[in-house]
């Protein structure tokens, strides 16, 4: 049974050494935020940036309408996580929050969120670091990233998994195919499909 981060996101010397992490986060009251190419496609930016800072890799990802899921290696060096998401998100929202003010008035007044007298704040994330999970063993992993895959189509965004855009399935089912551009970077495990699941 994987074992749960507490929300702070920093473990003791990465505790255990696990083969890799679930890193999840959603949008502001699970609202269909993410909802476009364009803005998956500033999410992946910023996925690259903040990943690529701390020497992390990206071993596969699924962008919802309404979260995130991604799956990451284990750092060579101990991380608080809740800083690593921060920076992810700010970067991405702090765009966002532009595009709003000037495109989309009517979205951005209800992002706009009282958070005490005189306070206001613009809300793209819920509020929190996210989630972060550790994946001790390569067949926790394996298992997640069929998961993270098979996503999409359990919410019903898609009939299988390798038509939906925003997700790594390609880079796992067909490597020989060049990545688009607007995704983040992928570097593809090799793991075995745990017994029992399939992909269609």
């Amino acid at each position: 049974m994987p074992r749960m981060l507490h929300r702070s996101g920093r473990t003791r010397e990465n505790a255990g050494k696990p083969a890799a992490l679930e890193l999840s986060f959603a949008c502001y009251e699970r609202l269909p935020l993410l909802d476009c190419d364009e803005w998956r496609g500033r999410l992946a930016a910023s996925t690259d940036t903040t990943l690529e800072r701390y020497g992390i890799d990206l071993l596969a990802f699924a962008f919802l309408p309404d979260g995130v899921r991604l799956v990451i290696s284990r750092p060579s060096k101990p991380v608080d996580y809740s800083r690593l998401l921060y920076f992810m998100k700010r970067r991405f929202s702090q765009d966002i929050k532009l595009k709003l003010r000037q495109k989309s008035r009517d979205l951005f007044k209800r992002l706009i969120i009282r958070e005490g007298p005189g306070r206001y704040v613009f809300r793209f994330w819920q509020p929190g670091p996210g989630l972060v999970r550790e994946l001790a063993t390569p067949l926790e992993l394996a298992a997640t990233i069929e998961a993270v895959h098979a996503g999409p189509v359990e919410r019903g965004l898609c009939h299988a998994p390798a038509e939906w855009k925003w997700s790594s399935w390609a880079h796992y089912h067909l490597p020989g195919v060049p990545s688009d551009g607007s995704l983040p970077r992928v570097r593809p495990v090799h793991v075995g499909v745990p017994h029992g699941v399939r992909e269609t």
